[in-house]
């Protein structure tokens, strides 16, 4: 009640934030079930390194002076390269195992429903 008399703007907030939260742990969701297990690892730890490359970007968080925060830098960036070049790997590797049709494009199912066989 005290946080409503003294700024009914924090609970706006507050409500965005949780809608924002649920959407999110659905869209987590629907991306661990489609991936592998070493890919949800990867998109987590991808995460990790996102939010605190943007929290040091908006001046939230502060490198280490000296070589620590070169390393975190390179740390950073290697943990975002390796998410970046394993993902497309795979994605090379699933194109080139669909099975094609005459036309060169994915072949369909008889009902003609898109599904890959």
């Amino acid at each position: 009640r005290r946080v409503l008399e003294l700024s009914p703007s924090t609970m706006v907030w507050l409500c965005f934030s949780g809608i924002f939260a649920a959407g999110y742990n659905v869209l987590n969701y629907t991306v661990v079930q489609k991936l592998s297990a070493t890919q949800a690892a990867f998109a987590g730890n991808f995460n990790k390194a996102a939010s605190i490359a943007l929290s040091i970007f908006l001046g939230l968080e502060h490198l280490p002076s000296g070589a620590w925060g070169a390393l975190m830098v390179v740390a950073i960036a290697g943990n975002v390269g390796s998410f970046t070049r394993y993902s497309l790997l795979k994605s090379a590797e699933r194109r080139s195992s669909v099975p094609t049709g005459n036309s060169g494009k994915p072949a369909t199912n008889k009902a003609g429903s898109g599904c890959r066989l």
